[in-house]
C-alpha cells in the first residue's frame, strides 16, 4: 500500500445497495489511493454470511463514493468506474454456487463538465433507468434505448463528494452535494 493509501476497502466511500429480491446487501470498494485489487463483497441475509462476488474489471485508483445502485426488478448491481464516463454492471443471483456471470459496461455517460472523481449513480424505478449526478450536470441512462441523455446542465453544485437518493414515498431522487447548499429532486 503507497504512502498514506488507506487499507480498508470502505474508504471515500458512502453507499452499499440492498436487493430486496435476493435478501443481500452489495458494495464494491478499493482503499483509496491504493493499487489493492477492488472487492465486491455481499452479504446475504437469509443465512447472515458474507462473501466475496466476482471480481470487477481492472478499476485503477479510487474512490467508492456514492457509485453503488441496483436495478431490483432484474437484480442487476451497477457501479460507475472512479474518474471515468463508465458504468459497469453485474447480474446478482441469490445462490452463491450459481456462477454469478461476466461484468458487463455500458456506453460511455457523455460528461459535458467532466470533473471525476465523486459523481452520484442511482437507479430511478420510474424512469427504468440509471441517474448519474455530477458537477451540476444530471444524466439519465434508459435501459430500453441503451443510451445515455443529458437533463441538465449548469445546476449549482460541485464536482465532488456529489449524492443522489431515490427516495420512494416520492417518486423521485433526491441529488447535490459538491460543497454546495443546493439539493435538488428530480421525478418521472
Amino acid at each position: 500500500t503507497p504512502p498514506g493509501a488507506s487499507t480498508s476497502i470502505l474508504s471515500w466511500s458512502d453507499s452499499a445497495v440492498w436487493d430486496s429480491s435476493s435478501g443481500q446487501l452489495l458494495f464494491l470498494g478499493t482503499p483509496a489511493g491504493s493499487t489493492t485489487p477492488w472487492k465486491l463483497a455481499i452479504y446475504r441475509e437469509s443465512d447472515n454470511t458474507w462473501r466475496e462476488g466476482s471480481q470487477p474489471p481492472s478499476l485503477g485508483l479510487g474512490h467508492g463514493s456514492d457509485h453503488n445502485a441496483i436495478d431490483p426488478l432484474t437484480g442487476t448491481f451497477y457501479f460507475r468506474r472512479y474518474s471515468t464516463e463508465t458504468v459497469s454492471f453485474y447480474p446478482i443471483t441469490q445462490d452463491p454456487t450459481i456462477s454469478q456471470g461476466l461484468w458487463g459496461s455500458l456506453p460511455q455517460i457523455g460528461i459535458v463538465n467532466f470533473v471525476g472523481p465523486a459523481g452520484a449513480l442511482e437507479y430511478f424505478p420510474e424512469l427504468n433507468g440509471l441517474i448519474y449526478v455530477e458537477n451540476g450536470e444530471v444524466h439519465y441512462y434508459n435501459k430500453i434505448s441503451g443510451q445515455w441523455t443529458n437533463l441538465a446542465l449548469g445546476l449549482a453544485m460541485g464536482g465532488s463528494q456529489n449524492f443522489a437518493s431515490y427516495n420512494p414515498v416520492h417518486g423521485g431522487v433526491v441529488f447535490g452535494g459538491g460543497g454546495n447548499n443546493n439539493i435538488y429532486q428530480l421525478d418521472s
